[in-house]
C-alpha cells in the first residue's frame, strides 16, 4: 500500500511538473535564441547603475525573468492600471528622500501593485513589510491597525529603509537585494566572496533572481517593442494598448497591432500625472485590485494555487527516497 501510494504521488509530480519545466526551458533557449538573433539585449541599467549584459549568466537571468514576466499576459494590463496612479503617488516620495525613481517598480515585484496583498510568511501591503520589519521602521501593526496597507506610511518607512541600507552599501542594486534577502545576507556573502558587485555575488537563489524581476517589469512596462522577439503578441498587445483616456492610437511597424502615442508626456508609459491625493489613490489601485483577482477567481483553474502545489511536491520527493521499511509513516509527517 505504502508502495502504491508514493508511486501515485511521484507520478502526480512527474505529470505536474516535468512538463511545465521542459517547456520553461525550451521557451528560454527559444528566448536566448531569439535575442541572439537581433543583436543581443539593448542597453539596460537600474538607478543608473549599468546592467552588464554582455556577460552570459547575466543576460540569461534577465531573459528568464522577461519570458517569466511576459507569461502572465492579461495581468500586465491590470499592472499598468493601477501603475497609472500609483506612480505619481510614490515618485514625490522617493525624490523627497533622494532615492532613484526606478524603485517604484519594486513594489510590483512585490505585490503586483495590489493593496491588500499578503504572502504566506505574513509580508503585507505593497511594499510587503514583515511585522517586525514594519515596526522597527515607525509602523503600527497590531490592535486593530496595520499602516503596512496605508500607502502614504509604508512608502515614507520604506524610503528611510533604503537611505539606510545605501548608506551601508553605497550601491543601489545591492540595495534592492538587501531590501529582499536582508542586509546580513548581502554583507557575509560580499565578505565569504570577496565581491562588490551584485552581478559577481552568489546570493540566495531568489535574491539574486530578485533585480532581474524588477528589470523585466521596468523593461517590459516601459520599452516592451525592443523585447518583441520574446514576448509573445498576446502579452505585447497587453502592453501597448492605450489605458483608459491616454494618447492617441497609432499602428506598431510591420505588425498590424496598434500601441498608444504619449507625445504629450515625458514617460512614454504611463501617461499624465493624476492630481488625487494619495489616500484617494490607494482606494482606486485597491479597487482596481479587487476586481481583477475576483474576475481572475472567476475564470475557472487556480493556476498560481495548483503550480505552487506542485512545486511543493517537486522540493518534498526527496523524503520519498529517505522511506523507511516496516516503520508505518502517515501523510502530515511527509508534509
Amino acid at each position: 500500500m505504502k508502495v502504491i501510494s508514493k508511486s501515485i504521488l511521484v507520478a502526480t509530480w512527474a505529470t505536474l511538473v516535468m512538463p511545465h519545466l521542459a517547456k520553461s526551458s525550451a521557451e528560454l533557449a527559444s528566448a536566448k535564441h531569439a535575442m541572439a538573433t537581433v543583436g543581443g539585449l539593448p542597453t539596460i541599467d537600474f538607478c543608473g547603475e549599468k546592467v552588464p549584459t554582455h556577460k552570459e549568466a547575466v543576460a540569461e537571468r534577465m531573459v528568464s525573468a522577461m519570458v517569466r514576466g511576459a507569461a502572465l499576459k492579461s495581468n500586465l494590463y491590470g499592472i499598468r492600471e493601477r501603475a497609472a496612479d500609483f506612480f505619481p503617488a510614490v515618485e514625490p516620495v522617493l525624490k523627497k528622500y533622494d532615492i532613484p525613481a526606478d524603485f517604484k517598480y519594486l513594489p510590483i515585484a512585490e505585490s503586483d501593485l495590489i493593496s491588500h496583498a499578503k504572502s504566506r510568511v505574513g509580508a503585507a501591503g505593497y511594499w510587503q513589510l514583515m511585522p517586525g520589519t514594519a515596526r522597527d521602521l515607525g509602523l503600527k501593526v497590531g490592535n486593530g491597525s496595520d499602516e503596512r496597507y496605508n500607502l502614504e506610511k509604508a512608502t515614507e518607512a520604506v524610503c528611510r529603509h533604503l537611505r539606510y541600507l545605501y548608506k551601508e552599501l553605497g550601491n543601489w542594486t545591492l540595495v534592492a537585494a538587501a531590501y529582499n534577502g536582508g542586509l546580513g545576507h548581502v554583507r557575509s556573502r560580499m565578505r565569504q566572496q570577496g565581491e562588490q558587485d551584485f552581478y559577481d555575488l552568489k546570493l540566495f537563489s531568489e535574491t539574486g533572481f530578485y533585480i532581474f524581476r524588477i528589470l523585466a517589469y521596468k523593461e517590459m512596462l516601459t520599452n516592451p517593442l525592443q523585447y518583441s522577439p520574446i514576448i509573445s503578441n498576446t502579452a505585447l498587445t497587453y502592453l501597448i494598448q492605450p489605458l483608459p483616456g491616454q494618447g492617441n492610437s497609432v499602428e506598431m511597424p510591420g505588425s498590424g497591432y496598434k500601441y498608444v502615442s504619449f507625445g504629450f508626456n515625458a514617460d512614454s508609459s504611463w501617461g499624465p500625472q493624476s492630481m488625487r491625493s494619495p489616500l484617494a489613490i490607494t482606494r482606486v489601485i485597491r479597487k482596481k485590485s479587487r476586481k481583477e483577482e475576483e474576475g481572475q477567481e472567476q475564470d475557472g483553474i487556480p493556476y498560481k494555487a495548483v503550480m505552487g502545489g506542485a512545486l511543493v511536491l517537486r522540493d518534498r520527493l526527496p523524503r520519498f527516497r529517505k522511506w523507511v521499511r516496516g516503520i508505518t509513516r502517515h501523510w502530515w509527517e511527509w508534509l
